[in-house]
């Protein structure tokens, strides 16, 4: 009497990333850094902004432009980001399914574990994505607000 036994090998997902999103990754610290530097250096500028009076025209609207230049540029980053999140989330996915069909592995563990860690990428992405446009709108409707005062207090 002979016993049959059949090994099964659970399919368990790596655990490590890939160069792709280890350079987002890297993109995302980098353009988090460089903004907190960014928001810094703006409400200085706003600081200063404020505080000049209507008989120095030329040098209050030079610095509400900088201000306005900076928060066009946070939403460009922005944009950036979102853009970025997309085609590394497009790219991880491909290579998983790529992975999938050439293995033949369709456990779901297998498949929520490194659809859940792709996710997660794009999910960090996407939160980034966020908080820089909504710094960016908060700082586009604070310049609207001061210029409109300025217009109007100097007619």
């Amino acid at each position: 009497m002979q016993e049959s036994t059949t090994i099964q090998w659970e399919a368990v997902p790596e655990g490590h990333l890939p160069w792709s999103t280890r350079l987002f990754v890297i993109y995302l610290a980098v353009v988090l850094i460089v903004w907190c530097f960014g928001v810094v250096r703006m409400l200085w500028q706003f600081r200063s902004l404020r505080q000049a009076n209507l008989e120095a025209g030329g040098s209050s609207w030079l610095a509400w432009n900088s201000c306005h230049a900076r928060v066009v540029s946070m939403k460009n980053w922005s944009a950036l980001t979102f853009l970025l999140s997309f085609l590394v989330f497009a790219w991880n996915m491909t290579e998983t399914l790529h992975g999938i069909s050439a293995q033949k592995v369709t456990e779901t563990a297998f498949l929520a574990g490194t659809t859940a860690e792709i996710l997660m990428t794009f999910c960090f992405g996407m939160l980034v994505c966020v908080i820089l446009y909504a710094v960016a709108f908060f700082w586009e409707a604070l310049l609207s607000r001061y210029k409109s005062r300025q217009s109007s207090s100097s007619r």
